[in-house]
């Protein structure tokens, strides 16, 4: 899927560092998704002091007399439905040697698309074509299964070790969708699965104990491909009917 990952046809409106954009959704009162900050170590004053320095030389803030900033017309419209969301979908997919990570960004001042195409550095594009068929093909970047090596019996639950499967030469998609439901009142969903040696597998985050040593190990349910299509085909659906609302 050469085309997701490389730039699509249209030039994006913006290209810019996760602490250039954390400044800028703070002056434009705009909602950076989640997926943008993760991995990533947060704001800190150095951070935040260096983007603002390399935004000011972009000209993409505007200073008032009083000394205080914002962000210019262009950057504002630049930034579209991250400004007031109805809709966000975030897709994660890490693979042996890949990570991808994009949103969509539905609302009233035009859809975005938020991609990383450098860790920590973003293209924010204007949604073009159809969003819900980039979301599948994006999903289906983790569908191949790596060989099975152990047979695991259908529907049984085990803790899984993501990482020795991802080594194995498995891939983890995550899917998150959140949909305004009126005021600042937003509904979440996730859906997360891995293939790798033992299988598919859908993973549900284990409970936190706060007595256990070390962080809690997250909890897979074995699955077959026509469960796990209608498990990412239902996803979808709800998106499609976030997108109609």
């Amino acid at each position: 899927m050469t085309s997701l990952l490389d730039p699509v046809s249209t030039e994006p409106l913006l290209v810019a560092s996760v602490d250039e954009l954390r400044v800028l959704a703070t002056l434009a009162g705009a909602v950076l998704p989640p997926v943008c900050d993760a991995g990533d170590e947060g704001e800190s004053p150095a951070a935040d002091l260096a983007a603002v320095r390399s935004l000011l030389a972009r000209g993409w803030l505007d200073v008032a007399d009083d000394a205080t900033a914002g962000a210019t017309d262009e950057v504002r419209h630049a930034l579209g439905a991250l400004v007031a969301p109805d809709l966000v979908v975030e897709v994660e997919v890490r693979r042996p040697d890949d990570l991808v990570r994009q949103a969509l960004v539905l609302g009233p001042a035009g859809g975005r698309w938020l991609r990383e195409v450098l860790l920590g550095v973003w293209a924010l594009e204007a949604v073009t074509g159809d969003p819900l068929a980039r979301l599948d093909d994006l999903a289906s970047l983790g569908s191949e299964p790596a060989p099975a090596t152990t047979p695991v019996a259908s529907g049984a639950r085990r803790v899984l070790d993501a990482e020795a499967e991802l080594e194995a030469g498995g891939h983890e998609v995550v899917l998150r969708r959140a949909r305004r439901l009126g005021g600042e009142r937003y509904e979440a969903d996730e859906l997360q699965w891995l293939v790798g040696p033992g299988g598919r597998w859908v993973i549900e985050p284990a409970e936190l104990d706060l007595d256990a040593e070390g962080p809690p190990e997250d909890i897979a349910l074995p699955v077959g491909e026509e469960e796990l299509d209608l498990l990412v085909v239902g996803f979808l659906a709800d998106v499609a009917e976030g997108m109609a609302s």
